[in-house]
């Protein structure tokens, strides 16, 4: 406990303390501050709903199927977080430029940063989630210990949710929160946990912890529809379909040679079959961008070159 609010404190402190140099002195005026209550409550307000998939669920699981099951699913969804930053950092750095951008009316430079932010995200998530699902059956069993082999399953259903929450970050934070549409980001959250929570209860009795990865997932995909349905207007969904296509065949790509990896090399040292799926894998998604001659790749190639 003082290790995690001791790391968050810190983080704040780093944030906040250099600020002083730019800000002097403020005023704080009611009348000023009242019309930005309510956009700042109702995105207040997607925290607290995203605690029904992500915690909610998991209480679920544990009160009415087993402890077990929650070790299961915790220990899976506990891997999945550790990837999240390709997710986050990606919106977190893309938002403030594209809010400068379509206030200041340059809406080609806004259109340019979301087909961008849809490119990036399938580079970085699209091959983590398939590693995963392939690395998982002898991943899980080297670092967690065979009594959680019931974890793989929950691992690979889970993994998919990277990819589906990276885009919910340029749909919902980077166009509708962007844009001032705070209520319909608001209500494409809860729509798609209220839906989340309706299949947990339904798979959960059957299934135990895969009903709930299942419900997880469910919940990232319905919340990528809901704010792709309120974003349509701002974007075009065919253009960005055809930003993460090469994406998508490369990984397929890159996951056929994990696969054939972990059957021809099956019952062998995990840390060199993890090691033999990573290589082919990384191996065989950067060989394809290389030859469709990808803009994401070399733009990454040029960006080590000029550090160098």
């Amino acid at each position: 406990m003082f290790i995690n609010a001791g790391t968050l404190l810190i983080g704040q402190l780093v944030t906040w303390l250099p600020m002083g140099k730019f800000i002097s002195k403020f005023k704080f005026h009611p009348r000023e501050a009242k019309k930005h209550l309510l956009p700042v409550l109702t995105f207040a307000v997607v925290p607290i709903i995203t605690l029904v998939p992500v915690s909610l669920n998991k209480v679920l699981l544990g009160s009415f199927v087993s402890k077990l099951d929650v070790g299961y699913y915790n220990q899976a969804f506990k891997l999945i977080t550790l990837f999240v930053v390709f997710v986050t950092a990606l919106t977190t750095v893309m938002s403030p430029r594209m809010v400068k951008q379509y206030y200041r009316e340059k809406k080609e430079d806004f259109l340019l940063s979301t087909y961008f932010s849809f490119r990036f995200t399938a580079f970085t998530t699209l091959p983590l989630a398939t590693g995963l699902m392939v690395v998982a059956p002898t991943f899980i069993p080297l670092f967690l210990g065979e009594a959680f082999t019931a974890s793989v399953l929950n691992l690979q259903i889970l993994a998919p949710s990277l990819f589906f929450s990276g885009l919910s970050g340029i749909l919902g934070i980077q166009i509708l929160v962007t844009l001032g549409k705070n209520r319909a980001y608001s209500l494409s959250i809860l729509a798609a946990a209220l839906f989340s929570l309706m299949a947990n209860v339904m798979l959960m009795f059957t299934y135990g912890s895969i009903g709930t990865s299942f419900a997880y997932l469910l919940f990232t995909i319905l919340a990528c529809l809901f704010q792709a349905f309120f974003a349509r207007r701002f974007f075009s969904p065919k253009k960005a379909f055809y930003q993460i296509v090469p994406y998508v065949i490369a990984s397929a790509l890159a996951c056929a040679g994990e696969i054939i990896i972990s059957t021809i090399f099956l019952g062998e040292n995990p840390f060199l079959i993890i090691l033999l799926e990573v290589i082919v894998g990384a191996t065989a998604y950067f060989s394809y961008l290389f030859l469709v001659k990808d803009v994401m790749l070399f733009k990454g190639f040029s960006l080590i070159q000029k550090s160098f």
